[in-house]
């Protein structure tokens, strides 16, 4: 009504993260609305994006209060939080598959370098979608060998690969080759290949990101790898 003046309207109080708000000298993350208050030198000890942020320091008084954070746009706040679980507790997370994959592209997004390699190793057994571990590893450029359950199962399956899935794959000449070997092995023609990849799954590693490259295997060795899985399964 003309003459009354309304109440302003309440200011929404911030709640903060309840396991990762420390107090000292620390940073403070907004994310989806949260805020994360840390210590930096254990960021900067494990990732190489906040080691480059850290080394040009400005005037700017962003990330020392609640009100002025420094915002984390795009990232969930679940994955931020498993992170600095393994980043400040060393901690053995317990992750479901989604969350393995959303964990290793934020690793890479903001180059934790070891959290990137600790999230392969949990992500090389077979997967639910072995064409999507394929389409995975091609897109981060992943060595071949880390997606060798994928191969596997792919060349085993007597069922027929759907309109789907052959949509799906992002390499048609490594689709093909998948589709021969497949159709050798139903066929009962696979033999051992003469050409073999030197070491097992136990011995595998992943490598230095400046050694990685993705590059599709050979019919020979895909041919090698499944007459080696015949040779433990007998």
């Amino acid at each position: 009504m003309d003459g009354i003046s309304q109440s302003p309207s309440p200011v929404k109080a911030i709640e903060r993260d309840s396991e990762f708000y420390f107090e000292g000298e620390c940073l403070i993350f907004e994310v989806q609305s949260r805020p994360f208050r840390v210590p930096s030198r254990k960021l900067i000890e494990h990732s190489g994006w906040f080691k480059d942020m850290m080394e040009f320091p400005t005037q700017s008084t962003e990330g020392d209060t609640d009100e002025n954070p420094i915002l984390f746009q795009q990232v969930n706040a679940d994955v931020f939080r498993n992170a600095l679980r393994w980043v400040f507790k060393g901690s053995d997370l317990d992750l479901s598959f989604d969350q393995w994959v959303e964990m290793f592209r934020f690793a890479r997004n903001f180059q934790f370098d070891q959290l990137e390699r600790y999230c392969l190793d949990k992500l090389v057994t077979p997967w639910p979608d072995p064409m999507g571990q394929l389409n995975f590893c091609r897109e981060f450029d992943l060595p071949y060998l880390w997606a060798y359950n994928a191969y596997i199962q792919l060349c085993k399956r007597p069922r027929p690969f759907t309109i789907a899935e052959v949509r799906k794959m992002s390499d048609w000449q490594l689709f093909s080759t998948i589709a021969y070997v497949r159709e050798s092995y139903l066929k009962g023609n696979v033999q051992a290949s003469l050409i073999t990849i030197g070491w097992g799954m136990d011995e595998w590693s992943p490598p230095q990101r400046s050694n990685i490259s993705w590059k599709s295997p050979t019919k020979q060795q895909i041919e090698a790898w499944i007459s080696e899985a015949q040779s433990l399964e007998s």
